[in-house]
């Protein structure tokens, strides 16, 4: 399926939560829980008021595909692109699913996630151009931060912050608050 076939698909079936991985496979994402919604919800909060200051770039939620420099299709729980990774990006291609890499992003695992396949998602979008990414597993209160060029760190508990940088300078995030 071509990324406009895929586009077309998923615009004709807004219903269906879908992604196409590098092979131009479908995968097929189920909706999230309350508590992981909830919990993904108290993370975009923080995220923009930091980004109201600071002018960064666009966040954005897990209805937006992007199209990856390896030719699939994901979306996170939640993404950042600056303005300079945008510059350049037609009106047109970001009104579909904008071919651009986010600098940022967040997974949130849900219960009927693989931790798994979750971390070799995360590896995908390290692939593929992402700087900072977290991964949070609010049933365990498990976090790991992958960073562009270094590697992977896991910390256990939230009694703990994370920091932006090197990509969202001056954000910091108190893990406490994801606790229900």
């Amino acid at each position: 399926m071509s990324a406009e076939e895929f586009f077309r698909f998923c615009q004709d079936n807004p219903q269906l939560r879908l992604e196409r991985d590098a092979k131009g496979e479908i995968i097929f994402m189920s909706p999230s829980g309350s508590n992981t919604s909830r919990i993904i919800f108290v993370l975009a909060t923080r995220l923009g008021m930091w980004n109201i200051e600071h002018e960064a770039g666009h966040f954005h939620e897990s209805s937006a595909g992007f199209t990856l420099p390896d030719g699939s299709v994901r979306a996170a729980d939640l993404a950042f692109v600056s303005h300079l990774r945008m510059e350049g990006i037609a009106t047109e291609a970001y009104d579909k699913f904008a071919p651009v890499c986010p600098n940022f992003i967040v997974e949130v695992i849900s219960p009927s996630d693989s931790l798994t396949e979750q971390q070799a998602k995360m590896d995908e979008w390290m692939q593929n151009g992402v700087e900072l990414g977290w991964l949070i597993d609010p049933k365990t209160e498990q976090v790991w931060i992958y960073e562009s060029n270094k590697e992977t760190v896991h910390h256990s508990g939230f009694d703990r912050s994370l920091s932006g940088v090197p990509v969202l300078a001056g954000f910091t995030f108190d893990l406490k608050l994801l606790r229900g």
